[in-house]
């Protein structure tokens, strides 16, 4: 290799320099992640108890439509994990193979 081909090459095990923390970007993703919990409970003890009482329950349209609800909000609480998780990852990590990573995950 020249010499101008090495003083090209990135090396990405140096440290990266964080930018500035984004505060409201940071409470923002924790509390989605806290509500995405909290959804998750909430609707799988929803469910637990529609299932184990179906035949009494089940027979009703009302907890039909309850339970195809919780369904629905459980998908959106795992979306909001899944949406909130790689801004936590990233912003925890030093190096930049660590945040490239987290994006490739």
């Amino acid at each position: 290799m020249s010499q101008n081909d090495t003083s090209m090459m990135i090396d990405y095990s140096t440290t990266f320099p964080r930018p500035a923390t984004n505060y409201v970007k940071m409470i923002s993703v924790i509390v989605c992640n806290i509500l995405g919990g909290l959804c998750l409970l909430l609707n799988l003890f929803v469910i637990f108890a529609l299932i184990r009482n179906r035949r009494r329950v089940l027979r009703n349209v009302f907890y039909v439509l309850v339970l195809h609800c919780s369904i629905v909000d459980l998908i959106r609480g795992v979306c909001l994990i899944a949406w909130g998780m790689p801004h936590l990852v990233i912003n925890h990590t030093s190096t930049m193979r660590d945040r490239l990573l987290a994006l490739k995950v």
